[in-house]
């Protein structure tokens, strides 16, 4: 799984478990979170490569905000759109390191969500 922050989990985690450190876990580790597998995204890209943007009819080419301009160019979110629990991942590295993960069990941090859901469809549907 690979993106920006699902890299720095990656990393955080794979260290902390080879190291023999304990993981944080928000919500006893049931915390949900949609992932970025490198095969979609570059299916994802091989895909759209043979598609070409199209300007917007509706959007006017003159206006001086760039979000308003009719510029032909299309941007996605590519993720899986299946959370995975964080407990199951954990899971899923021990598995490979060989090793347990020594869990440090927490209540929920104020302000984080229990689940997050990638809405893929405009890539789907574009596609």
């Amino acid at each position: 799984m690979y993106g920006p922050e699902d890299a720095q989990w990656t990393i955080l985690f794979a260290k902390a478990i080879l190291a023999g450190k304990p993981i944080k876990m928000f919500n006893h580790g049931r915390m949900q979170r949609d992932s970025l597998v490198l095969l979609d995204i570059v299916e994802g890209v091989l895909r759209r490569c043979d598609k070409l943007a199209t300007a917007n009819p509706c959007l006017d080419p003159l206006a001086s905000d760039p979000a308003m301009a009719a510029a032909p160019h299309s941007v996605f979110n590519i993720r899986i759109s299946e959370p995975i629990e964080l407990f199951r991942f954990i899971e899923v590295m021990e598995k490979a390191f060989g090793r347990d993960a020594i869990r440090d069990f927490h209540s929920m941090q104020l302000g984080d969500v229990v689940e997050t859901v990638a809405d893929t469809s405009a890539i789907e549907s574009w596609l």
